[in-house]
């Protein structure tokens, strides 16, 4: 549904018994250009001039609305009602709102968010009803939002410098390969997850060492502890062909962790395969698991294919050419001539890009002998699938941070937050 900017909110959008027969349906993850192109209300944009006829769009204010239940949950719900230190959390989380986007569940205001590269999280334990539950997001213009904002000293790009102030990607307001199409929506997925206690905040598996004999790894974990809870554990598991390695850790409050239980722990794995670009070997992966567990309880469980490999950059003095220094990739000990492109989105409606696309388009950068894949830093993080099938077909990837072609308000307390 779209409303002049305001007016949405004065006309209840927000609220359960709004009348909303009239909207239009909407995919999640999506975007409203990508709904309103099968509504017929615009013609697809990429098709002859049809980009700038469509640009009302950016003016709008744009509200989703959804009804879901909570299957058998009254009882739970009811107690946390009651006792507001209940252990049970119900926590929404939208991997991707773009941009300037205000939640609603059962008329109550829950929070706002202005970042389209984070997700979004809220704990909507207290808003949650037995029954029916009407969720509505509202997203407001981007650049009317953004408002007058101070030219930057030294803007070395006359294109679009409003950009700058506003965490979303660069290219929705034009670039050389990329109309401008100033997006809103929903783009990434939508979850309600149900957490007793505690849950796993944070997974990172390094490689420490490789010797001939065997490779020391690590994984580091971090939860999120609201509950009194016996004995919080770690259970890790690496897993490759039939065989694996386990082990268990405490997890211990840190102070530098604002009291958060972490833990790190070390394995050692005899004979490994090592993870390669796939012009020098086989890109090995490992299955790793880790449970959250208080006493035999298990809370939360996290998995995801792991490669172990070192990567360092070599910038040791080049004896060929005196007062110069090598930039020489070492994969696991090894010089890699580094070959690939620009990564830039594979499309101006990032929803639209699924698994299937992102597998043809990097099977073909690895038939094309490159093996590593530069992410522009006026795209986006891309999504898990991207990550996950480099790792498959051993390409490697240079990630830039999202701070393409300009200089950015880092004198701004506001954007500085982002």
């Amino acid at each position: 549904m779209d409303f002049a900017p305001g007016h949405g909110l004065s006309a209840g959008a927000d609220r359960p018994e709004y009348d909303d027969s009239d909207r239009l349906p909407a995919d999640v993850p999506g975007d409203v250009h990508t709904s309103l192109v099968k509504a017929g209300r615009i013609l697809p944009p990429f098709y002859n001039m049809n980009a700038e006829t469509c640009q009302w769009v950016e003016e709008r204010e744009w509200w989703y609305r959804t009804t879901f239940e909570l299957p058998n949950a009254s009882p739970i719900l009811q107690s946390a009602f009651r006792t507001p230190q209940w252990n049970v959390r119900y926590l929404l989380r939208f991997d991707g709102l773009d941009t300037f986007a205000t939640v609603y569940l059962n008329g109550i205001e829950i929070g706002c968010h202005a970042n389209m590269f984070i997700p979004a999280e809220f704990d909507v334990t207290q808003c949650l009803r037995p029954g029916a539950n009407t969720l509505a997001v509202r997203f407001d213009p981007v650049v009317a939002t953004i408002g007058e904002r101070p030219w930057i000293d030294d803007q070395w790009t006359p294109r679009n410098p409003i950009r700058v102030w506003v965490r979303k990607a660069q290219f929705s307001f034009g670039w050389d390969w990329a109309p401008r199409l100033v997006s809103v929506g929903i783009w990434r997925d939508v979850t309600l997850r149900r957490y007793q206690g505690a849950r796993l905040r944070s997974i990172f598996f390094k490689t420490l060492e490789i010797t001939p004999q065997a490779a020391r790894v690590a994984v580091e974990v971090e939860a999120e502890q609201w509950a009194d809870l016996p004995g919080l554990t770690a259970h890790v598991c690496l897993e490759r062909n039939g065989e694996s390695l386990t082990g268990t850790v405490p997890l211990i409050p840190s102070l530098s962790a604002r009291s958060q239980p972490q833990s790190e722990i070390a394995l050692e794995v005899p004979e490994p395969a090592l993870w390669w670009t796939h012009d020098l070997g086989e890109p090995a992966l490992y299955n790793l698991t880790v449970e959250l567990r208080a006493g035999d309880e298990l809370l939360d469980i996290h998995r995801e294919r792991v490669g172990i490999r070192t990567i360092a950059v070599d910038q040791s003095p080049d004896p060929d050419e005196p007062g110069t220094k090598f930039f020489t990739f070492v994969l696991n000990g090894a010089r890699l001539f580094a070959k690939g492109a620009d990564w830039v989105p594979a499309d101006s409606f990032l929803s639209q890009v699924d698994e299937s696309r992102y597998r043809e388009l990097l099977e073909l950068a690895v038939a094309a002998n490159m093996n590593m894949l530069r992410v522009w830093g006026g795209g986006i993080y891309e999504k898990d699938a991207f990550y996950q099938l480099c790792d498959e077909l051993g390409l490697l990837v240079w990630q830039d941070f999202m701070f393409a072609c300009g200089p950015y308000p880092d004198h701004d307390p506001d954007f500085m937050a982002e």
